[in-house]
């Protein structure tokens, strides 16, 4: 079942007139993540474990505005047991923008901010 704020945040994002301009990338219990058309990777998480490790007051999250770096590194690989070098797809997501919040039209507002400026 969707934590409410997930719930009233996927809702917020995919109605309205702007109903186009984002990209569903994952849906979860306590968490949403979508992108625009710039590429941008937008992430809402929210539940009691994201509560205790920041600090947070109840029902507030974390909203994250970034992109992600895809690349190839050589390493050592898991079907070798280790034994031999292999290439290793990787993807790091960095952000410039984070925020707590429990409040979905601000998400909706700064993802809109980001996307059409």
């Amino acid at each position: 079942m969707l934590h409410p704020l997930i719930k009233k945040t996927a809702k917020k994002i995919y109605s309205g007139k702007y109903k186009g301009l984002f990209i569903l990338l994952d849906i979860k219990q306590n968490s949403i993540s979508f992108k625009n058309v710039n590429n941008v990777v937008f992430s809402y998480q929210v539940g009691t474990e994201i509560e205790k490790y920041f600090n947070l007051f109840k029902g507030c999250g974390i909203f994250s505005a970034g992109y992600v770096l895809t690349g190839t590194v050589l390493k050592p690989t898991f079907e070798s047991e280790y034994s031999q070098l292999g290439l290793i797809e990787t993807a790091d997501f960095r952000p410039f923008h984070k925020q707590t919040t429990d409040n979905p039209d601000y998400i909706k507002r700064t993802a809109l901010q980001i996307t059409l400026n």
